[in-house]
């Protein structure tokens, strides 16, 4: 072989992979996902995006995938026992030339399996790509993986916490199958879309002078959105400068409202309701908190970070392993000592809170970079099967 074939194989090690990504929706194609597939490629692979609802054309994919595909199916077809999906899956997947499919969450994974059970010419590896952290809790969940469990060749998960749950949910996968994939962060990028800080203040109505908490999240139980506002009431009652400002929506909006009400902070607290590019407005914030215990890798940290905001986490999911030691971590359900960490970035003024802010930015954007998302997916997608005594 020539020198520059060898120099083109460490350069490119995945040149000739057929590498497809099992999406629900144009849509439904995040960051992390994207990030995913340009890694592949990057690395050689020909990625192609197959989505199982909607048009495919529709998805915002340059430099993302070579090629997409769609199943144009309903969103019904998505429910119950998905033979529709499987079918139509299993008829796509043999008019390509895929080696790999990668599935983006259980309903992904689940038709993937249906449709290869049967053997066919140029069958796929499957990778289950599971992003929540209590993706394997469910019990009929947990049987039906270990159904399907021929059929996979490994699981890919976001962060070692993730891995461990998974490990401890699915007690016959060999540890070497479960795969662990970080998001990454270009800071640079994400700080050419923000707005500046008075810009985006003026955008979500905050007055310049007021000392602002910030936080961008769904509106779920696990997000305990809960103990942000109990939280706040305690600063509140010594700190007249503060605010807290929410961006996000949900099914548990009314009830935070309302919790607020009877907080009596609804005056300084500032629901703004959904809103689309959500990162674009991080600089109107002077501390970013996030109480969740349930999210596995929030890539709203590493877009905190960038901002050049100091950042506040809960001991839960995979936060500790993502901020490690980045940011403080407060145990998760206790307000009073989430109160009493905000209070404590409140007061250190403004060139220690600067201080704190640039260790958080360079600790997460030197570990979360594009070269250790590529090394961890090299690693995944180099796992051929599962061993014999799994799949027996």
């Amino acid at each position: 072989m020539s020198e520059s074939a060898d120099k083109s194989e460490l350069e490119q090690p995945l040149a000739g992979r057929q590498i497809g990504y099992l999406l629900e929706a144009p849509d439904r194609v995040g960051a992390n996902l994207a990030q995913q597939m340009m890694a592949l490629r990057d690395l050689g692979a020909e990625v192609t995006a197959i989505f199982m609802t909607g048009d495919p054309a529709t998805a915002s994919l340059d430099g993302v995938a070579d090629h997409r595909l769609g199943l144009k199916l309903p969103k019904k077809a998505l429910s119950g026992m998905r033979l529709r999906l499987a079918w139509r899956l299993r008829a796509a997947l043999r008019n390509t030339s895929l080696d790999t499919l990668v599935c983006d969450q259980y309903k992904a994974v689940t038709a993937a399996a249906l449709a290869t059970t049967v053997p066919f010419s140029g069958r796929p590896r499957l990778y289950a790509l599971l992003r929540g952290f209590y993706a394997t809790d469910s019990r009929s969940r947990q049987r039906v993986y270990r159904l399907i469990r021929r059929r996979l060749a490994g699981i890919i998960t976001l962060t070692g916490p993730q891995r461990d749950r998974v490990l401890s949910n699915l007690d016959w996968l060999p540890p070497e199958h479960v795969h662990i994939v970080h998001n990454h962060i270009n800071g640079e990028a994400l700080r050419q879309q923000m707005l500046p800080r008075q810009n985006a203040r003026e955008a979500l109505g905050i007055p310049n002078d007021a000392f602002v908490f910030g936080c961008i999240a769904r509106f779920d139980p696990y997000k305990r959105i809960t103990d942000l506002l109990k939280a706040f009431a305690k600063v509140a009652e010594k700190d007249q400068d503060s605010r807290l400002v929410i961006i996000g929506d949900g099914r548990e909006a009314n009830a935070l409202h309302a919790e607020a009400d009877s907080l009596g902070v609804n005056p300084r607290v500032h629901f703004t309701g959904f809103v689309s590019g959500a990162s674009r407005y991080m600089q109107a914030f002077d501390v970013f908190v996030l109480p969740s215990e349930g999210d596995n890798f929030a890539r709203v940290f590493l877009e905190a970070a960038a901002a050049g905001l100091p950042i506040i986490g809960v001991d839960g999911g995979g936060t500790p392993e993502v901020l490690q030691d980045a940011a403080p971590i407060v145990p998760a359900r206790d307000p009073g000592r989430l109160a009493d960490v905000m209070r404590e970035l409140h007061g250190i003024g403004d060139g220690e809170r600067r201080n704190r802010s640039l260790h958080t930015q360079d600790r997460l954007e030197t570990q979360y970079t594009a070269a250790a998302l590529k090394q961890q997916m090299m690693r995944a997608v180099a796992t051929s099967t599962l061993s014999q005594d799994v799949a027996s």
